[in-house]
C-alpha cells in the first residue's frame, strides 16, 4: 500500500495491514528464491515493538488466535519509527 501509515490511531487494523505485508513479503520470497511455501506460521520469532505497553494483550491475543500457540512471540515497548504507528513486527525465517 505504500509508504504511508494505514488505520492511524487503529491498532487492530494496523496489525492486519503489517501481517498482510509479511505474507506479501513471504511470497515474493518463495518465488525469488524458489523457497517452497512458507506461510507466517512457518516464521520461527516474530519480534512485536508497541508504542502502548497496554495493547499487549489485545496483540498477544490476536497474534495467537492466527498463528496457534507455536509461535514465539517476543513483545518490546518502545518508540516506533513513525509517530503514527502503533506497532511494528519483525519476523524471522529459519531457511
Amino acid at each position: 500500500v505504500g509508504h504511508q501509515t494505514q488505520y492511524e490511531n487503529d491498532i487492530a487494523h494496523q496489525l492486519q495491514e503489517t501481517l498482510k505485508n509479511i505474507e506479501a513479503l513471504l511470497i515474493h520470497a518463495n518465488d525469488c528464491h524458489q523457497l517452497g511455501k512458507n506461510t507466517l506460521r512457518d516464521i520461527s520469532l516474530f519480534k512485536i515493538y508497541l508504542h502502548d505497553h497496554r495493547d499487549f494483550k489485545a496483540i498477544s491475543t490476536e497474534m495467537t488466535k492466527i498463528l496457534g500457540q507455536q509461535t514465539p512471540l517476543l513483545f518490546l515497548q518502545g518508540d516506533i519509527c513513525r509517530s503514527n504507528l502503533l506497532l511494528e513486527i519483525e519476523g524471522f525465517l529459519g531457511v
